[in-house]
């Protein structure tokens, strides 16, 4: 996929998408934290065309019935993302955060949601929604 890198990140993290997000969408690196994943897969959905990605970020249980082609489409435009809070042990982490899209009509939606991340494997992958809001 063909984007510009030398910009802001996507994620809101404040560096630049080089060096955030970039390296792990193209499978350079792997997400040292659930954080890191969970910032990276926003990028991905944003940035739509990811769907490999996604695909192989997320659990064999949480993707059950998905499909990597089903996950390349870019179905929403994503306007930003604020991390409420992240937490994480050896083996699962928590992060809470805000999304927010345009709905219809150009109005603003904002998508709160707690996920659970496993480390499996030797990397951090999505499992699943906790709370949504």
């Amino acid at each position: 996929m063909a984007t510009k890198i030398d910009i802001p990140c996507h994620c809101g993290s404040k560096s630049m998408y080089e060096q955030c997000c970039y390296p792990l969408l193209v499978g350079q690196v792997k997400a040292k934290l659930p954080e890191n994943l969970m910032r990276s897969r926003y990028t991905a959905y944003k940035l739509g065309g990811y769907g490999e990605y996604l695909y192989r970020t997320w659990t064999k249980q949480g993707r059950s019935g998905l499909t990597a082609r089903e996950l390349d489409t870019r179905d929403r435009l994503w306007l930003d993302l604020t991390v409420i809070s992240s937490l994480h042990t050896d083996v699962q982490g928590i992060v809470q955060f805000s999304a927010t899209f345009q709905g219809a009509n150009n109005q603003s939606i904002q998508h709160r949601e707690t996920s659970l991340f496993l480390f499996e494997n030797g990397e951090w992958k999505y499992d699943k929604a906790l709370d949504i809001q």
